[in-house]
């Protein structure tokens, strides 16, 4: 079997952006502290993103709008 040595993966992280978010994405189910928060994690840009929300003091899966592709 030959592998292509041109092809490398690389990692593609995305740094929601929103201060009160903490930097690496918290697992669904875990506890937060402030309801209503949303913190996007690369969910329209980055292969695989996603977003949460705090709701009832747990991180929760969130939809995010995406725009469409032009």
């Amino acid at each position: 079997m030959l592998v292509d040595g041109s092809v490398q993966s690389h990692w593609a992280c995305q740094d929601p952006a929103t201060p009160a978010c903490p930097l690496s994405r918290p697992s669904l189910g875990s506890a937060c502290t402030q309801n209503g928060l949303f913190c996007n994690y690369g969910g329209c840009s980055v292969p695989g993103g996603t977003a949460v929300q705090c709701e009832g003091n747990l991180w929760q899966d969130a939809q995010v709008a995406c725009a469409a592709a032009q």
